[in-house]
């Protein structure tokens, strides 16, 4: 929960800009800049500074000259009157040694306006090539020049940045692959850098085959005669395929003893590797005890190929047996060769059977898919993986050890295609990133990782704790500031602030206890005091403390009780202050212990002040405690937002939600009557997310409530025009037989077509059917006409509703379709149906038409034209969908007595506030729903305890969120506003300083407008200084009490 404090939106001042200039024996990567700083005289105007000059980056220059392109010619300065102008910029000469090699140096130069003078310097970055990334190709040995080389190589610059660079090949002999492991080629870049390509041999193994089975012919010996070759090459895999019907005597192993399945294939190919699925779906079906393949590369005999079997897994009944090739050959046949043998001696197996689900061949392709992923899965930092690496987020801070060489940190990269590129450029040692690219294999993208590698903080060495006043003279009831101080391993100083610091108290013969950093004295005596501190990893024991605690007699004469105060809300639980501040002749105050005297239960019933007195521990004094009860002053005020479709006129709600009381309870009111004329279908046809204003009455309440409906364009409904919520209406088409109740569905199987006498027929829909018919609205009509068959587009179209009821009659489905006799209808009516106004009608394939919502039980379109098709009809409407979302507020402005205008105090995510305010009766609160938001937000406001309640419901009120103010009364003794800041004198700090090292002022001298001064606490943000050599400005809120 934050806190803020307010007097008046005056108060709520800048304080002065501190600016901080970081020097730096290295060459500055930023701007420097002058600030002028003096207290200024009535009607003064004087320079402030001129703003930074951003880095300049230039390729690797011939000529120094041409440098001046690639400089900023003016910079922008700004003065104390608001005002601002350009001050042009004459720059010193570069050479040209600077400018022909990779590197960093500052250029100075001198802006001038009118008779102003300023020098700047802008840091220039000359790039190079860092690296060029070697692309890599995997090459097929099966096909050893069928490869194209890489057309572009990565190039990376010296500034980090990279891009894809064409390779010149020009002269180079593409070498032949026709070997596992690896070999190179070299190209050269335009630039003249030489590109080295790795040329990675791949076996077939790893290439994408074709199965070139699939539909080819062949034959099958002894099977039955109604099992089909083509069942075995049909691509279904899970299926019962062809079958030997028995086992022959010789089918043994060796010899001609196989059964044989023969397929020839469409022509010679190239087949690296079989694939075989056997179905064992039927008892005395089994698989083979031995396989074998065989090849006929044109018309010779068939040969047996050396392979390797490797058996699947079995699913549903089916077993995929792979035979991977020693070698790929070339066949123009394959016959695969099987049989049933127990064994060598056991001779064949009578009964038993085998079948072939499938046989599938694989030939071999020449080109290997390239991975076209450039993402990193993980990247390690000296062999430790950064935790919670995302391969889609750029950049990571990494700490190492400290004392570790950060020129010198091993990064190593796993890329989630183990085929990409990966190079890592090295960090700088002036803490700039070590980046990482990842390059996909197909050299279509790269990802870079910006890698920041921080050391450690060094660990903690010595620890000090003293008294902050060595002389303090220590009494019971009293407390003395305790400093704690350290150092570590650098020798840099460390402050309580930088450490996790505990105390331990040791009692010897007083008693004491840490209140913070201050030790709490409690009875006369010795007392020893250690901190123990955890820095960099490592905790450690400071020295020993030894505090004496006098004794004071006078502590013992109770002079004075302070009066205690304590609100209680009636019917609440509350609880007593357990102890009091007793002021003693020494003019000492400590905390005594209290017992209050009993609290009449009557008087915390009703509203008023009253006063109940205790017995003080070791007095003779009473303490006095004053009470004040409040009871539960709640009222409420709802705001409500809904939403309605544009043209559409909305259900009412019949109840509003209101907000009872502090536990946030939601109440929902009845609605007595609405203002109905609001809610005409023309008042409704506004703009979408324009908003109009309803009325209605509540039971029990007088007067009109005040109800928001924003217009919104709406979700379309689902399809009212298919078979489920209609019949056809009878048109003029020619169908015959089920089609008559034809569905219109995506799938576009049917096509209605007109009879070739009418000119214009028509066709349409009933919502509903003849025991339930429906009234929609819709506003939107799609048709999909079919142009197949010699069918051609319609050239006109007209869109009617049907006005009235329709009745039970009218649907006669035995006459539905018989336009000739049907003429009872309200439906063949001419009379009865209206036309629907829509602009520019476009006819296509597809036709889309909207228009303003209608409500109706029946549609017809009139189509001019005669050889047409329709295949899909839809309808449909433009529906709300009530967001089950709880709101979110724009503005959470409060207003009170001191602030001259009201304050909007919403941040993001906060759900509890605390203000203090000068007069908390004054105070008044009004949230405001964010564009786009519908719900109700109500306030909740209690006066007596200052703490207001917003509540948030959704839409559909299921859903309801609470944001809490609490507000006190403050700030009596400040009435007067800031009218001056005194100026703050420039700092300078080595470069690397982190921000706590600043020191930047907490307190800044301030003039109030009575005439009056003091120092004021002030904040700074110091979340833009990164501690580079630059000048940097700072600035900082006062914390007004």
């Amino acid at each position: 929960m934050k806190i803020k404090r307010f007097t008046r939106a005056s108060l709520l001042a800048l304080a002065a800009f501190a600016a901080v200039g970081v020097t730096s024996q290295a060459a500055p990567r930023l701007a420097s800049f002058s600030v002028a700083r003096a207290k200024l005289a009535e009607g003064e105007v004087t320079l402030l500074g001129l703003e930074p000059i951003d880095d300049v980056s230039v390729p690797v220059l011939a000529h120094a000259s041409d440098l001046v392109k690639y400089l900023p010619t003016t910079v922008k300065g700004h003065f104390s009157d608001r005002t601002t102008k350009d001050f042009k910029i004459v720059w010193d000469a570069a050479t040209d040694e600077q400018v022909s090699k990779p590197g960093t140096f500052a250029l100075a130069g001198t802006a001038t306006a009118d008779a102003l003078s300023e020098k700047v310097t802008v840091a220039v970055s000359v790039v190079g090539v860092q690296t060029v990334v070697s692309p890599s190709l995997r090459v097929n040995i099966a096909k050893p020049t069928e490869y194209e080389l890489p057309k572009q190589a990565l190039v990376v610059k010296t500034d980090g940045s990279a891009e894809f660079e064409d390779i010149d090949w020009t002269g180079v002999t593409k070498p032949a692959v026709d070997k596992l492991g690896e070999q190179s080629v070299v190209g050269k870049l335009a630039t003249g850098e030489s590109v080295t390509c790795r040329l990675i041999g791949v076996g077939a193994e790893a290439t994408q085959g074709v199965n070139v089975a699939l539909g080819t012919t062949g034959t099958i010996d002894y099977t039955n005669s109604w099992d089909s070759f083509s069942t075995a090459v049909n691509g279904k895999t899970d299926e019962k395929g062809i079958s030997n019907w028995q086992c022959r005597d010789d089918a043994q192993v060796g010899g001609d003893g196989h059964y044989h399945l023969t397929d020839t294939l469409a022509k010679k190919q190239t087949i690296s590797y079989a694939k075989v699925y056997w179905w064992t779906g039927e008892t005395n079906c089994e698989l083979p005890t031995h396989s074998v393949i065989e090849v006929q590369n044109g018309s010779g005999d068939f040969e047996q190929v050396k392979r390797t079997i490797t058996k699947g897994e079995t699913v549903n009944s089916v077993t995929p047996f792979t035979y991977t090739f020693d070698a790929p050959v070339e066949a123009t046949a394959v016959k695969l060769g099987w049989n049933m043998t127990q064994g060598d001696t056991d001779g064949p197996q009578n009964g038993k059977w085998c079948n072939v689900s499938e046989l599938e061949l694989y030939e071999v392709s020449g080109e290997i898919a390239k991975g076209t992923e450039a993402v990193a899965t993980a990247i390690k930092v000296d062999g430790k993986a950064i935790a919670n690496f995302d391969g889609y987020q750029g950049q990571y801070t990494v700490q190492v050890p400290y004392g570790t060489d950060l020129s010198k940190v091993n990064i190593d990269v796993t890329a989630s295609d183990e085929h990409a590129t990966t190079y890592v450029m090295p960090g700088q040692v002036d803490g700039e990133a070590y980046r990482v690219f990842v390059v996909s294999e197909d050299l279509q993208s790269f990802r870079t990782y910006s890698i920041f590698v921080q050391a450690a903080p060094a660990p903690l060495q010595t620890l000090t704790i003293a008294l902050a006043d060595p002389d303090a003279k220590i009494l019971p009831g009293t407390s003395a500031a305790v400093q704690v101080s350290g150092t570590d391993e650098s020798g840099k100083t460390l402050t309580k602030a930088d450490m996790d610091v505990e105390y331990i108290v040791n009692s010897l013969s007083g008693e004491a206890e840490f209140r913070g950093s201050s030790i709490y004295a409690l009875s006369a005596g010795y007392v020893s005091v250690t901190a123990r501190a955890t820095y960099g990893g490592k905790t450690v024991t400071s020295n020993s403390l030894l505090i004496k605690i006098e004794k004071d007699d006078a502590v013992l004469d109770a002079v004075s009780v302070a009066d205690s105060n304590i609100t209680i809300r009636s019917g609440e639980s509350y609880t007593l202050p357990d102890t009091v501040n007793v002021t003693y002749s020494s003019g000492i105050v400590r905390e005594e212990s209290v017992a209050w005297k009993a609290i009449p239960a009557d008087r915390l019933q009703t509203a008023g002040q009253f006063t109940v007195q205790g017995y003080v521990n070791n007095t003779t004094l009473l303490a006095n405690l004053n009470i004040t009860v409040i009871t539960t002053e709640e009222f409420s005020s709802s705001s409500v937002i809904y939403t309605g479709v544009k043209g559409v006129v909305p259900t009412l709600p019949s109840a509003i939600p209101f907000y009872a009381s502090s536990d946030g309870a939601v109440v929902n009111k009845k609605v007595s009557s609405w203002d109905s004329t609001r809610f005409s279908k023309e008042y409704l046809e506004g703009d979408v997310g324009s908003e109009i204003d309803a009325w209605c009455t509540l039971e029990g309440e007088s007067g009109w409530f005040t109800v928001t409906y924003k217009i919104v364009e709406g979700s379309d409904s689902e399809d009212y025009a298919d078979r489920q919520n209609g019949y056809m209406i009878p048109a003029s088409f020619t169908s015959t037989g089920s089609e008559e109740m034809m569905s219109f569905t995506d799938a576009k199987s049917t096509v209605w077509s007109p009879d070739a006498a009418d000119a214009t027929p028509y066709f349409g829909f009933v919502f509903g059917n003849a025991g339930n018919i429906q009234t929609k609205t819709f506003s939107s009509l799609g048709i999909h006409f079919s142009t197949a068959d010699g069918k051609a587009l319609p050239t006109g179209l007209e869109v009617q509703y049907f006005k009235g009821s329709l009745k039970t009659s009218d649907l006669d489905t035995s006459k539905l379709f018989s336009t000739s006799t049907w003429t009872d209808s309200a439906l063949t009516n001419d009379a009865n149906w209206t036309t629907i106004d829509i602009d520019n009608i476009s006819i296509s394939e597809s036709t889309k038409l909207s228009f303003d919502s209608v409500e109706t039980q029946a549609f017809r379109v009139k189509v001019t034209g005669t050889n047409f098709g329709v295949d899909d009809v839809t309808a449909t409407s433009k529906v709300n969908v009530v967001s089950a979302s709880v709101p979110t507020l724009s503005k959470l402005e409060v207003s009170y007595d001191g602030a001259a205008d009201p304050v909007n105090i919403l941040e993001d995510g906060q759900k509890e506030y605390t203000l203090e305010v000068k007069d908390a009766s004054t105070f008044s609160v009004s949230p405001v729903l964010a564009d786009g938001q519908s719900g109700s937000v109500g306030v909740v406001a209690d006066r007596d305890s200052g703490i207001y309640r917003i509540y948030l419901t959704s839409e559909d009120g299921q859903s309801t969120d609470m944001i809490t103010i609490r507000v006190t009364d403050g700030m009596s003794a400040y009435k007067t506003r800031v009218d001056h800041v005194e100026a703050i004198e420039d700092i300078s700090v080595d470069s690397a300083t982190d921000a706590s090292g600043l020191n930047l002022p907490s307190a800044v001298g301030v003039e109030f407008s009575d005439g009056t001064t003091g120092q004021v606490a002030v904040n700074w943000d110091t979340s833009a200084f990164y501690g580079k050599a630059g000048t940097y400005v700072f600035n900082g809120t006062l914390d007004l009490p």
